[in-house]
């Protein structure tokens, strides 16, 4: 993982997440995190599935992973 991406990863917090989407129902819990169900305060016509990460549990190898995920979700916008 670059430096920038990993820097990017760790900065992200639950007051930055919170300002923006009210969160509803859990969808499903892991070992790195839980799944809720995201409305975004603009726009409460859409929801959306947001993972929460414990950034306490990541090694390097995990964010490097974590990274490589947030890319591929973030080039797909499905209906579902």
């Amino acid at each position: 993982v670059d430096d920038y991406k990993a820097e990017v990863i760790l900065k992200i917090n639950k007051e930055n997440i919170n300002s923006a989407y009210i969160f509803e129902e859990i969808l499903g819990t892991g070992y790195y995190g839980t799944v809720k169900v995201g409305v975004p305060k603009n726009d409460t016509r859409k929801k959306y599935a947001i993972k929460s990460i414990d950034k306490e549990r990541l090694s390097d190898n995990k964010i490097s992973q974590l990274s490589r995920e947030i890319e591929t979700l973030t080039a797909v916008d499905h209906p579902n």
